[in-house]
């Protein structure tokens, strides 16, 4: 069996609010096909135009190979430039590789978390994170959170990067509405120097987040352990991170939490590397995904068979 062919395909689709209506969705999906007629898919993050541009570049790396040789492809492709592919190139190579587990998967007939190791746990933990109902009055978006908490969410995602008042104002908004037994983790995205962001975090303790995800914007890992060691809320990151920052981030355990994105750090078996690396130092994983996109159920697969996966 060999890889044929390698393409991407743009969708636009409605994605449902919870009774709030319907909003569309623009993803991109990556597609490899072997000569016995095999075919793997993946989401990526990226825009159609982009991956499609970055993918020409890379197709002659993949064509004719075995499929089952993943880390052969993978390194290829990575060292394939006069630099390391990094950036949006990752973002490609990520759904390459995630194809190429379908295909196994495909081949074999079994499931892809047993062949990332097997299932340490039998259902997987997930959050609803309707981040684009932030922006609103913190009454009506408190509303769509309890909506999320009656369709079965005991777990909710807020964004707090919009302001220092309307953060707390939003989150006591919420917590007043749906109570203490819902857990609510709050992403800053990476809006607040190490100051603002450890004077907003303290303020909003006294409401109990679940974590504080990305407070100050990557980069500079000695500003994260300022932050994390200020504050008693966990503290989590990762989605906006280079390969070599989440490895820091962990080594240096700047973090409580580390979100890896497997559309974004290189795919199955990097991100499972990287959770390898945080469990020798005694970390959590929670990864991020893009809940519309097919890199949320290889997510779900990743973290069946991670034993330190908290969500």
């Amino acid at each position: 069996m060999r890889v044929n062919d390698v393409k991407v395909v743009g969708y636009a689709f409605p994605v449902d609010e919870f009774g709030k209506g319907k909003r569309m969705f623009s993803t991109t999906i990556i597609k490899v096909t072997t000569d016995d007629g095999i075919t793997g898919i993946a989401g990526l993050g990226i825009r159609y135009d982009i991956a499609d541009a970055l993918l020409n570049s890379m197709k002659n790396l993949i064509i004719g190979e075995d499929p089952f040789n993943i880390e052969r492809i993978w390194f290829k492709i990575y060292h394939s430039g006069h630099r390391r592919c990094t950036g949006q190139a990752l973002s490609v190579l990520s759904g390459i590789e995630v194809a190429l587990w379908d295909i196994i998967g495909k081949k074999v007939k079994l499931p892809i978390y047993k062949l990332l190791g097997g299932a340490f746990r039998d259902k997987v933990k997930v959050y609803a994170s309707p981040s684009w109902k932030c922006s609103g009055p913190p009454k009506d978006f408190a509303e769509h959170v309890l909506t999320c908490v009656e369709n079965g969410f005991d777990v909710v995602k807020l964004r707090g990067g919009f302001g220092f008042r309307n953060a707390i104002e939003m989150f006591k908004t919420v917590r007043d509405t749906v109570g203490y037994d819902v857990y609510l983790p709050i992403d800053l995205n990476c809006g607040y120097g190490p100051y603002t962001a450890i004077k907003l975090i303290k303020k909003l303790e006294r409401y109990e987040p679940l974590w504080i995800e990305e407070p100050i914007p990557p980069g500079c890992i000695d500003k994260y352990i300022e932050v994390k060691e200020a504050v008693d809320t966990p503290i989590s990151a990762g989605e906006g991170h280079t390969v070599d920052e989440l490895e820091e981030l962990i080594i240096r355990r700047a973090v409580d939490i580390i979100q890896p994105d497997i559309s974004i750090h290189g795919g199955l078996l990097k991100v499972k590397k990287i959770c390898a690396l945080a469990e020798a130092m005694e970390m959590t994983v929670a990864p991020h995904a893009w809940s519309t996109q097919l890199n949320t159920a290889a997510a779900i697969h990743l973290a069946a068979s991670t034993p330190n996966h908290l969500i």
